[in-house]
């Protein structure tokens, strides 16, 4: 579970900007809006890449761990995290949750099950937790640079910590799509 405290508000950087609509709020294996590349963890590199939306430093915590992240909002949503990696020195992914946010297949989170997502993009899937909750995640590979994380649908009878092997195909085909992520290079 993530617990986040909110931080310094910082528009994006360069001229102001109008609110951009939600074509333009997209994720995927290429990057997440503007942001494409190896990018050095601070708002004044982060801040170009989201083009008219604001940016909060903020900490969040996982597992006992202490980290900070930008919080990248779209009027009073957040639309994406970024996180930082090792040392803090760079961009090591970008999240969301957001429904306000396309992915590559024109998924939208809450909508889009595991049944909707193109075949190629999900070859290696693995369990995972989703705010506490059984869920699992794909992607091409298990290094691969953008993952779709879907909530375990438990069915017939099966306990919650059934293993993703253990899902039937109807249950995994229903699993509601909870949140994208872009792993960006190093």
């Amino acid at each position: 579970m993530i617990t986040v405290a909110a931080g310094l508000v910082l528009a994006a950087c360069g001229p102001a900007a109008q609110k951009p609509d939600a074509a333009h709020l997209t994720i995927g294996p290429g990057g997440a809006m503007g942001l494409k590349g190896a990018t050095p963890f601070d708002v004044a590199a982060v801040g170009p890449a989201f083009a008219g939306l604001e940016l909060a430093v903020s900490e969040g915590e996982t597992e006992g761990q202490r980290f900070p992240f930008i919080a990248v909002r779209s009027g009073d949503e957040v639309v994406y995290m970024v996180a930082p990696g090792a040392g803090n020195a760079t961009v090591h992914s970008v999240t969301t949750r957001s429904p306000l946010v396309l992915g590559p297949a024109g998924e939208v989170i809450g909508e889009a099950t595991f049944a909707n997502a193109p075949q190629a993009e999900i070859g290696y899937c693995g369990d995972e937790f989703f705010d506490g909750q059984p869920a699992f995640a794909c992607s091409t590979a298990p290094d691969g640079r953008f993952w779709r994380v879907y909530l375990k649908l438990i069915s017939d009878g099966a306990p919650e910590s059934a293993e993703l092997a253990e899902m039937t195909p109807a249950a995994k085909a229903q699993s509601p799509l909870v949140e994208m992520r872009w792993i960006a290079p190093r």
